[in-house]
């Protein structure tokens, strides 16, 4: 069985320009931006959203030892988020 796994490390910047320019300068991979602002030149768009939402993903839980026991929720709310 083959596993591929993509570990993303974030950082948290003032807003989507200065998210822009760490790519822009190769100190981030991977920004999210706005279509009025300045994009690198070798920026490739991995997806175009066009309504306002927010989807937040949060990984279940892995299984220990004692697998049965339900891992408690670090986050509760959107204000425990970083």
């Amino acid at each position: 069985m083959s596993r591929r796994t993509v570990r993303l490390a974030t950082l948290t910047t003032p807003g989507a320009a200065e998210s822009l320019a760490l790519m822009g300068t190769s100190k981030a991979d991977l920004a999210v931006g706005r279509s009025d602002l300045a994009i690198p030149a070798d920026a490739q768009t991995l997806a175009v959203l066009r309504k306002n939402y927010v989807v937040i993903w949060s990984p279940s839980g892995r299984a220990g030892k004692d697998f049965k026991k339900k891992p408690a929720a670090k986050i509760g709310e959107i204000a425990d988020l970083a």
